[in-house]
């Protein structure tokens, strides 16, 4: 007997949350609004981990983060913000094509942060779940 996948799970299930990221450099002046040249990549205490574009920040330099989600549902054109903070870079680590940055949050309204860490933090659960129900335990 052969089983499709469509029949096990839904493939919208693994799609990601889509963020759009306004990255500005308040101390050079310099704005990075494309999306695909920020990524989020870790949230930590009332801390950013950012995959920002080479030689768009440095460490000490003062930023303001703009964050919101995609949300096709809603509208196509119109994304929902969640969370927008001024920070000081605390950590600047340079890849091979992008600079790894850890934004230390300075100024944000704290329920914000609060829907930011819980839209993460309940995906995660989704993906746990999902795991344990694969594994059947």
């Amino acid at each position: 007997m052969t089983i499709k996948a469509e029949e096990v799970f839904n493939p919208k299930d693994f799609e990601s949350i889509k963020l759009c990221i306004v990255f500005e450099n308040i101390t050079t002046r310099t704005v990075v609004k494309e999306n695909d040249k920020c990524e989020l990549l870790e949230l930590g205490d009332k801390k950013l981990v950012l995959s920002v574009p080479k030689k768009s920040c440095n460490k000490k330099h003062s930023v303001l983060i703009k964050i919101s989600k995609e949300d096709k549902k809603i509208s196509k054109e119109k994304n929902i913000e969640l969370f927008d903070t001024t920070g000081k870079i605390i950590e600047c680590e340079e890849l091979e094509d992008s600079l790894r940055i850890t934004v230390e949050c300075l100024q944000f309204e704290e329920h914000r942060w609060n829907q930011l860490f819980n839209l993460f933090l309940s995906r995660q659960d989704e993906i746990t779940n999902f795991f344990k129900a694969v594994r059947g335990y």
